[in-house]
């Protein structure tokens, strides 16, 4: 009797272990979903992100100090840096600015210039490598990529 008891008793203990990772599995995958939706419902252009290279040709170390920052209230600033005279230096202060998906990968950007006048342009951006890079053309016609600082 006790060893039908004992296998009874396991199998309960089998059995309530298993309801135990089966609940534990549940609030993991849906914890995980909200993760992803969370995710999902940022803009991918939202973050830091550094010059790499422009119409395929690898910027020069000093050049891919220029980042780039979207920020969730749709604006951005834009540090940028080039060679002048064999230094590295930023060349304008900060670049400042409205950006707006306008969907299917189309973001307008919107900031002053040199003299003050307001511009704006629409480009199309192409989010790669789990959305860590982007290609996008540039108001000068290059084609630029970017990627995540």
């Amino acid at each position: 009797m006790k060893i039908k008891n004992h296998k009874n008793q396991m199998m309960k203990n089998v059995k309530i272990v298993g309801i135990i990772l089966l609940i534990q599995l549940c609030f993991s995958a849906c914890s995980k979903n909200s993760e992803e939706s969370e995710i999902q419902d940022k803009d991918p252009i939202i973050g830091a992100w550094y010059n790499f290279s422009a119409d395929g040709v690898e910027l020069v170390p000093c050049e891919q100090k220029t980042i780039s920052t979207y920020n969730e209230d749709l604006t951005f600033t834009v540090v940028p840096y080039q060679v002048i005279d064999g230094n590295c230096v930023n060349d304008g202060g900060t670049i400042t600015g409205t950006w707006r998906n306008k969907g299917n990968g189309v973001y307008e950007i919107q900031y002053k210039d040199g003299n003050n006048e307001t511009r704006v342009w629409a480009t199309e951006y192409t989010f790669s490598n789990d959305f860590n890079s982007f290609t996008a053309g540039g108001e000068d016609g290059y084609i630029y990529v970017a990627k995540r600082k």
